[in-house]
């Protein structure tokens, strides 16, 4: 595998059209400035493509270039070994765009197994009254740049992480409203759904996460739906990934209005 520099990570795009559903696989390489690595099998004349993105992986382009499969196999059983045992506990997640990258890297990787998703986009908000079941001593707050500002609240650390993995550096891309989320007393952040992976077609993504003891409240839900409707008018499509056995992700897209669009599979391994 060669680095592809920088200012030809467009040039690789069209390999990863198969999963244009995820936007991170066109986001990674047009716009986010995260800290990332773009391997190609050749550079004069790309053909299979790998984006790394801390322990997050997108494939792409042709599945059965042994030559490729191999190197990828090197990088991270034998070069980066330790280092991701090291600060992932070896665990390696992928994106991939067609379920041939299973059958080819079975072939050096026998530990593989892909994970059945599903893709959720939506049109319109399913309960347009959400603001009425936010409950007393509770508000919801907007993600932008007034958030930097109350690092005094409890769980900010927890909302910051997820920030700068998806709109660094913070002080620039926090400029424009990135979601909501919830506040308790004005003490502790209990919930949120945050933006992330735009494109320069406009699709974007959201998240959603909620502290283990505040969950089965519909607290997701609520700061999913303020999401949702600030997005709705402003971005070309929203995308809801989530696993196929994950049946709280699912209910809450589902309480959203977020509507199922397709199912598909990634693949994770452990390096050991």
């Amino acid at each position: 595998m060669y680095i592809l520099p920088r200012e030809r990570y467009k040039e690789i795009i069209h390999l990863f059209d198969k999963g244009r559903f995820t936007s991170s696989f066109r986001s990674y390489l047009e716009l986010i400035s995260a800290v990332k690595e773009v391997f190609v099998d050749d550079l004069n004349n790309p053909q299979s493509a790998l984006v790394m993105v801390n322990n997050k992986g997108l494939l792409g382009g042709a599945t059965n270039n042994i030559t490729f499969n191999k190197a990828f196999f090197d990088y991270f059983f034998i070069e980066k070994k330790e280092e991701f045992i090291d600060l992932y506990n070896g665990e390696v997640f992928f994106y991939i765009d067609t379920d041939n990258w299973v059958v080819s890297l079975k072939k050096f990787i026998p530990n593989l197994f892909a994970e059945d998703r599903y893709y959720y986009e939506i049109e319109n908000l399913a309960n347009k009254n959400w603001k009425e079941m936010i409950p007393e001593g509770y508000s919801i707050e907007p993600v932008n740049l007034t958030l930097l500002e109350k690092n005094y609240l409890k769980n900010f650390d927890w909302i910051k992480r997820q920030l700068e993995s998806d709109w660094f550096p913070l002080e620039e891309n926090l400029k424009e409203i990135r979601g909501f989320y919830l506040l308790r007393d004005n003490e502790e952040i209990v919930s949120f759904c945050t933006t992330q992976y735009l494109t320069l077609d406009k699709d974007i993504e959201v998240s959603v996460a909620t502290r283990e003891k505040y969950r089965r409240k519909g607290f997701g839900a609520l700061v999913g739906s303020a999401t949702a409707e600030y997005c709705i008018s402003k971005y070309n499509t929203i995308g809801w990934h989530c696993a196929k056995k994950n049946i709280g992700s699912i209910k809450t897209a589902e309480k959203i209005g977020f509507q199922r669009k397709l199912e598909y599979r990634n693949i994770n391994f452990t390096i050991i």
